[in-house]
């Protein structure tokens, strides 16, 4: 019954959320929540820690056969707490769920189906799943090579000509809004030496996925499902 979940919902949720304590199992988080929310449609999930994920903090991806692999990004998530971790879990479940039960494939957009089930499970849950799960700082953290362009769009917001990436790469033609800067701008990019803390609080050209300067194949309200790119 509704009164029962209800109940077995408010036990689950009432673990202490101190990281000090550690996370839960997140394969018990799995059925658990697969029998408290998804109706037991999540049997081919599979849920894994990850720690080269630093861009995002969960993605769920699928493969042939029906199967959905949710990763979840160690770095990121090792400096939340379960109630984010939880939170983060249940917006990749409800992607897998859209996709084993409506083959809906498109996890960059959170439309009417993906915000129904999310209110749904808010409500029953107490938790507030939303359509970003991104953490800024823990992101700046880990995207410590910073480039800014010599040219006009270094004067203007909100980037000031920045790219902060995870990775020692200099930004170029395989970048989406590569186009529209050479464009508009023609600037050269070049290294920062260090890390400037006024530097740190600032959004830069990768981290946008709204707009001219980003993947047209990125929802205005996805910031959480940007393409890991690894060493």
């Amino acid at each position: 019954s509704l009164a029962k979940k209800k109940k077995i919902i408010n036990q689950f949720n009432s673990q202490d959320e101190d990281l000090a304590s550690g996370f839960p199992d997140i394969h018990e988080l799995l059925l658990e929540y697969n029998d408290l929310y998804f109706f037991g449609s999540l049997g081919s999930v599979v849920i894994r820690w990850s720690n080269r994920m630093t861009l995002c903090a969960g993605k769920c991806t699928y493969e042939t056969g029906g199967r959905c692999i949710v990763s979840l990004s160690e770095p990121l998530l090792k400096y939340r707490s379960v109630k984010e971790l939880k939170e983060t879990i249940l917006h990749e479940l409800i992607h897998a769920y859209l996709f084993l039960t409506s083959n809906d494939r498109d996890r960059n957009f959170h439309g009417k189906e993906f915000c129904f089930h999310m209110n749904r499970i808010n409500r029953m849950s107490g938790l507030n799943i939303n359509i970003y799960h991104n953490f800024h700082d823990e992101l700046n953290y880990y995207r410590r090579y910073i480039w800014r362009c010599d040219g006009v769009c270094r004067n203007h917001p909100p980037y000031y000509g920045y790219v902060r990436r995870s990775i020692n790469r200099k930004p170029g033609p395989a970048d989406s809004w590569w186009n529209f800067h050479k464009k508009t701008c023609g600037g050269c990019f070049v290294k920062e030496a260090k890390t400037l803390p006024q530097i740190n609080n600032l959004e830069s050209l990768d981290t946008k996925p709204n707009g001219q300067t980003s993947s047209p194949n990125m929802h205005q309200d996805d910031i959480l499902e940007i393409i890991e790119v690894s060493d």
